[in-house]
């Protein structure tokens, strides 16, 4: 089952992702999928406008404590058309003014928030999917189930730390 928390920071729910219903909400959601041995699937933006390290450490502590069988973590990507590329266009804060969606990615900011720099945000992306996979129960759970998966993620994720 996908689910898309967003944000473990109760404020930026509230501001940007009040369709999941909040915290409590998505608490029960992922212990309901436990219960009957469904796999979860959480997508995770950082990089929300007024972002903090502290709001981005709340996104992180809310991710471990819901254990989900997979992660995806995401900027907050201003995508033409969208309400977040207007604040960026607004805020002046924007990669640069790109025609179309080729330059895109999700991992490299193209919208930094005025609370975070660029280096942070991008390394706090990496800690996140630290954080999730290489708790032992599930370090050993891919390494075993899904090994070269795990390996291929696990090494890219290290050499993107590197590299930033």
């Amino acid at each position: 089952l996908d689910l898309g928390l967003e944000t473990g920071n109760k404020e930026l729910m509230k501001k940007y992702a009040h369709k999941t219903g909040g915290i409590d909400q998505i608490k029960k959601i992922f212990d309901a999928c436990k219960k009957v041995n469904i796999e979860t699937l959480a997508f995770v933006l950082e990089g929300l406008p007024g972002e903090t390290l502290k709001a981005i450490k709340d996104t992180q502590k809310l991710v471990v404590e819901l254990k989900p069988t997979h992660l995806v973590v995401s900027t907050a990507t201003p995508f033409p058309g969208t309400k977040l590329r207007e604040i960026a266009n607004k805020e002046k804060r924007i990669k640069n003014d790109l025609e179309g969606y080729k330059d895109y990615t999700t991992i490299d900011a193209t919208y930094v928030p005025q609370t975070l720099t660029k280096k942070v945000l991008e390394r706090q992306i990496l800690y996140t999917y630290l954080k999730v996979y290489l708790r032992p129960q599930k370090f050993f759970y891919e390494l075993f189930n899904h090994p070269k998966w795990f390996l291929n993620n696990i090494s890219n994720v290290i050499i993107q730390m590197i590299k930033r």
